[in-house]
């Protein structure tokens, strides 16, 4: 796949044609976007908050390293990333506030969740 995505950079660099940005990194972008919003509705409805934070945590940290290893260019990596953090976290925030039993606001309540509390507040900064 690295090699691919380097060949179809190169080829809209050798004849000025943007080959990667119009013919993969639009439409790789919004099947990861799709992918993500489904995920996490489906995740976020069958778990607790806290399954769903560290879910969301894993999920961040295999999209960074993925760009890495795919050696993504700086102008797919930066809306990759807003788009798994739109997806995973900013649609979602209130509701992992909120989740009855397991939400942040529940876990106020309880002085023996620190260590969950201390995941979701790492999340959403």
């Amino acid at each position: 796949l690295k090699a691919n995505l380097g060949m179809l950079l190169e080829l809209g660099q050798a004849d000025s044609s943007n080959v990667y940005e119009k013919d993969f990194e639009q439409l790789f972008l919004t099947s990861t976007a799709e992918f993500y919003q489904n995920e996490s509705l489906t995740y976020l409805s069958q778990n607790t908050a806290t399954d769903y934070v560290t879910k969301a945590t894993k999920r961040l940290d295999e999209e960074r390293e993925r760009a890495v290893a795919l050696a993504l260019p700086n102008s797919t990596e930066g809306p990759l990333q807003h788009i798994a953090e739109t997806e995973l976290i900013e649609k979602h925030a209130r509701t992992l506030v909120d989740m009855e039993h397991s939400g942040f606001a529940s876990l106020l309540r309880d002085d023996t969740k620190l260590e969950e509390m201390g995941d979701m507040y790492d999340l959403f900064v």
